[in-house]
């Protein structure tokens, strides 16, 4: 079934959304009964029994309510000799938690140890942290009923569930552990006896060493999450866990990297474990290797379940690149260990607090040297550069325009307003939780930025969801800077939270929209809209003048406003004067007139001097600007 449809016990499969519509699968496995849960969960094959339910991967989603009616669908099914496949979209969060629900309640096994078997036949499942406190919730109250209800209803078990569970987790770990002892055997017998100047030379080309090794680690499905990226067997993932992360298990996220630290006689049983130095040493032994290219497009380093995906180079490729380079020969490449400085730098990643995995996700932190270079200009106060050649004239055109520098900024909390403020000052604003303090912070903001916080969580009356947005502000330190003049609203990331986004300039309709770090982004288009109004009439749709910001996120998608933990809008002053006045003049008349000089003068004024000065903007649509 490859990375599809996974089996975990007798009658029961988990899988993805292409996997429920694979008729000729679905057939091989004995599959009668689909139980869909996601956002648009419909009926799609004739021939088969549904139970559908509607519910988003999503923070506040309730699936605990449902947990009866699918326990007594998969049980049914299994009990009248059919097979169940239980799928979202990915067979990673929703399904799961469905699927573990129902075995913590055929077994004695709690809720950790249903997923942790699940994860032994389908390595990157992951409940979102909302879910898993579902789970954990169900086990502390609902569980024991539910028990006492299967066996009354339903009689005893008739199948080995339990047995097959602790078999998978069983049969995982032997499996680590023989190779494990396999790896020391082989270093063993390679360096036992020897005098140490022929170790030193068995060093010699480890990065074919490292080829073979790896190889045959992912052909032995022995680790979570190391697997084959394509069928070529040239690209393959590797977990990609942060240590610090709250659902990181060592056992499981660390397995590849000890693994390695073991072969190379790095580490041996009754050691300290340092899952952080195993990690830097495959990383280096990749990143040194010729053998081995990381693929940044494939690599998803911001999910759940984070991993990146490398690259095999064949020979021929090494041979021409090293040719190119300086003629040197590929049996020269020594593998080394990296020094305890490259430890240290390669160490360095983002601090990591108790997260909140379901929404609360990072993207890497920006290169140390950016980080460490206190001259780089922020785009708010920098020079015009020839790179840049439309930002000519932006200071002395500004001092004439400062009216749209002000914005009203609305914060709302889980679909409620908790606070609002219009800007005043002329350079921008930056929205983050606390009051910046440190001497770095210069770094990321212009001191002469206006500060805006975040309004408090006490607002908030529903207590999981005041103990997530808590959590959710740990990543949104750093904030956002925003931006705005004549042409429109700019913004720049800098948290470590995730950041969605919607506005007139949006690339993807039909999508989330996430903002990158350290990037500008025009989010907003001033003279765009102003055109839109210009040929708007009662039977047309009139042109939205707001920007939305979603924090921790994705945005936007077909989860409903009020479920969303942190939306902020963001409205130039002068644009929502007119919009007002825009929206009046429509309630009375079938055109909207352009210019009226004898109602609302200077709102008029201002609307005529928009719509009437095309001038070139400062930056082009949706351009990123690298700081």
């Amino acid at each position: 079934m490859g990375n599809g449809m996974s089996k975990v016990v007798k009658g029961l499969y988990l899988g993805n959304i292409r996997d429920s519509e694979d008729r000729e699968n679905l057939q091989r496995n004995g599959v009668t009964h689909i139980l869909s849960v996601h956002n648009r969960a419909e009926p799609v094959l004739e021939d088969m029994t549904y139970l559908c339910i509607s519910a988003s991967d999503s923070s506040s989603q309730n699936l605990l309510q449902h947990f009866k009616e699918c326990i007594k669908f998969i049980h049914e099914c299994r009990l009248g000799g059919g097979g169940c496949l239980v799928h979202c979209l990915a067979g990673v969060s929703r399904s799961t938690t469905i699927l573990v629900a129902y075995l913590m309640t055929v077994t004695e096994l709690g809720w950790e140890g249903c997923l942790a078997a699940t994860k032994a036949v389908r390595s990157y499942v992951s409940p979102n942290f909302g879910f898993q406190q579902q789970l954990q919730e169900y086990e502390a109250t609902l569980l024991q009923e539910y028990r006492a209800w299967i066996r009354r209803d339903y009689g005893r078990n008739p199948f080995r569930d339990q047995e097959e569970l602790q078999g998978l987790l069983a049969g995982q770990e032997q499996r680590r552990l023989e190779q494990q002892l396999g790896s020391r055997d082989q270093q063993g017998a390679a360096g036992g006896g020897v005098a140490s100047s022929q170790a030193r030379m068995c060093d010699r080309n480890g990065g074919r060493r490292l080829r073979q090794w790896l190889i045959e680690q992912i052909d032995s499905d022995l680790y979570p999450g190391l697997i084959w990226e394509n069928e070529e067997k040239t690209m393959f993932r590797i977990p990609w866990k942060h240590a610090g992360k709250q659902d990181y298990n060592q056992e499981v996220d660390a397995s590849i990297f000890k693994a390695w630290a073991v072969f190379k006689g790095k580490f041996k049983e009754g050691d300290k474990a340092e899952p952080a130095t195993w990690k830097t040493r495959l990383r280096c032994a990749l990143n040194k290797s010729p053998d081995f290219e990381e693929v940044t497009d494939r690599s998803q380093l911001d999910i759940s379940e984070p991993y990146k995906v490398y690259r095999i180079v064949p020979e021929e490729e090494q041979k021409c690149k090293a040719g190119i380079a300086n003629g040197s020969n590929l049996t020269d490449v020594v593998e080394m260990d990296c020094s305890s400085s490259a430890i240290d730098d390669l160490m360095k990643e983002p601090p990591c607090v108790d997260e909140y995995l379901g929404i609360i996700k990072r993207s890497p932190s920006p290169p140390q040297e950016t980080c460490r270079n206190p001259l780089i200009p922020d785009w708010w106060v920098q020079q015009p550069s020839p790179a840049l050649p439309l930002m000519n004239g932006y200071s002395s055109y500004e001092q004439h325009h400062s009216g749209y520098s002000q914005m009203v900024i609305s914060f709302y909390y889980s679909g409620r307003l908790v606070g609002h403020i219009t800007t005043s000052c002329t350079e921008g604003c930056r929205i983050s939780v606390g009051q910046p303090s440190s001497h770095g912070e210069k770094l990321y903001a212009p001191e002469a930025l206006e500060h805006v916080r975040f309004p408090s969580v006490d607002a908030i009356q529903n207590d999981r969801q005041k103990q997530i947005t808590r959590k959710l502000f740990g990543h949104l330190e750093r904030g956002v800077l925003l931006h705005s003049n004549k042409q429109g609203i700019f913004i720049k990331r800098l948290c470590q939270g995730r950041v969605f986004w919607s506005g007139n300039t949006m690339v993807y309709k039909d999508r989330p929209n996430k903002l990158d770090r350290d990037e500008v982004v025009k989010i907003f288009d001033t003279n765009l809209f102003f055109r839109d109004l210009q040929f708007y009439n009662n039977q047309g749709h009139f042109p939205d003048s707001r920007v939305v910001l979603c924090f921790g996120e994705e945005f936007p998608d077909a989860v409903p406003l009020r479920c969303k933990l942190i939306l902020v809008q963001v409205e130039q002053l002068c644009v929502r004067q007119v919009v007002e006045e825009a929206r009046k003049t429509c309630s009375s008349s079938p055109m909207l007139p352009i210019v009226d000089e004898t109602q609302h003068d200077q709102v008029y004024r201002i609307f005529q001097d928009i719509c009437g000065t095309h001038q070139r903007p400062l930056f082009r649509e949706n351009q990123q600007i690298a700081v």
